[in-house]
């Protein structure tokens, strides 16, 4: 009886990965256009990006890789044990 939790869970997983694998095939690329032909200020978006570059060399960005990282183990967690359940 374990064997069909284990094999609907691994089910579960292979067909999560494929929708995402066939999102990212099917996503179209975003136009490009010129900043202040959308109306948004170079000079502002250079700062923006200046700023946040250097809180990621300090660290200090909020997203960092181990917050992603405990997210990311958190929902496979709850998505096997979900499919463990079924």
């Amino acid at each position: 009886m374990q064997g069909l939790t284990i094999h609907r869970g691994l089910r579960l997983l292979a067909a999560c990965v494929a929708a995402t694998i066939a999102q990212f095939a099917l996503a179209q690329a975003l136009p490009a256009a010129a900043s202040d032909s959308v109306g948004m200020s170079a000079e502002r978006l250079a700062k923006n990006t200046t700023e946040m570059n250097r809180e990621i060399a300090e660290k200090s960005f909020p997203a960092s890789p181990s917050l992603l990282r405990a997210f990311y183990r958190r929902m496979m967690k709850d998505l096997v044990s979900q499919a463990l359940v079924d």
